[in-house]
């Protein structure tokens, strides 16, 4: 709720929308559906028949014609099942949806590096508290901006707003397509847009989440580190990755998620209480300008 919250604020806090883009994007917001750990319904798998004595591909067959036959039982001529998931409850992972307007946690992303009970708000904060915000914030990236509250097609933003948009996400475009990930290869910032979008949008969500849940009582610094400074390490400590060149090229060509470096390197940079926490200055690597920092949530 304080990342719902929070993304409100952050949605207010654009001066380049009109109070009628924002009453509808506050709509979208109110209307997300929120699911988290495991489905309520779980398939009934007793129907499905695995025969040890034919081939693997006969029993993959058989495999498919069972999710087959199951989803045109349930989909054919019925309503929209809201309570219907696209992962199953293991997956280390989280989604959103735009034709439902839902957000996904599954069980299997509670854990670490994304989630620590025994961690403070620092740390949850900034490990699965910018993944929520990630996925909130898909919602309204240059994909999920296009669906209403209903999760229709349908387009809510004034001209003037949407062109406001499109202009602001270019520049995360422009940037993001002139990081040299190899070199003789730049990341492809149109491809990874959303992506890029989102994993800033979640930073500014959950940052100012943690900002509004600690504001009374302040946690203090623990293992040599403000609660700021380990708000960031806990973001950049979720993608960390040991990845091979060929892998590189093979990622930037079919992954729309930036790499796990620049998820961090091409996030952090664009962000006001980064440099803050740090105390990064010009000349530091890193450095942006102020007036050169992107925001568009």
């Amino acid at each position: 709720k304080n990342l719902q919250i929070s993304l409100g604020q952050r949605i207010d806090a654009q001066t380049w929308m009109s109070d009628a883009t924002k009453k509808a994007a506050h709509n979208k917001l109110d209307k997300f559906y929120v699911k988290i750990g495991y489905p309520n319904k779980w398939t009934d798998f007793s129907k499905l028949i695995i025969d040890p004595s034919k081939s693997y591909y006969e029993n993959v067959l058989a495999c498919r014609k069972f999710a087959n036959d199951k989803e045109i039982a349930k989909k054919a001529g019925k309503p929209v099942d809201k309570d219907e998931w696209y992962m199953t409850p293991q997956t280390v992972n989280a989604y959103y949806n735009p034709t439902t307007n839902e957000i996904c946690f599954p069980a299997g992303i509670l854990q670490y590096p994304f989630f620590d009970p025994k961690a403070d708000a620092a740390f949850n904060y900034g490990a699965i508290g910018v993944v929520i915000g990630h996925e909130m914030t898909h919602g309204f990236d240059d994909q999920g901006r296009q669906y209403d509250a209903s999760g229709n097609l349908k387009d809510w933003w004034t001209p003037a707003d949407a062109e406001g948009f499109n202009k602001r996400a270019d520049m995360y475009a422009d940037f993001f397509s002139n990081i040299k990930v190899l070199p003789d290869l730049n990341a492809n910032g149109r491809f990874t847009l959303g992506e890029n979008l989102a994993d800033h949008g979640g930073l500014m969500v959950s940052y100012n989440a943690f900002k509004n849940a600690t504001a009374k009582k302040p946690l203090k610094n623990k293992d040599g580190f403000t609660p700021d400074q380990r708000f960031f390490l806990a973001y950049a400590g979720v993608w960390g990755q040991n990845i091979t060149d060929k892998e590189i090229r093979n990622r930037v060509k079919n992954d729309p998620h930036s790499l796990g470096k620049w998820r961090v390197d091409g996030a952090l940079p664009h962000i006001d209480a980064w440099y803050e926490a740090f105390g990064v200055k010009k000349g530091d690597k890193l450095f942006i300008p102020k007036n050169q920092r992107l925001e568009l949530w």
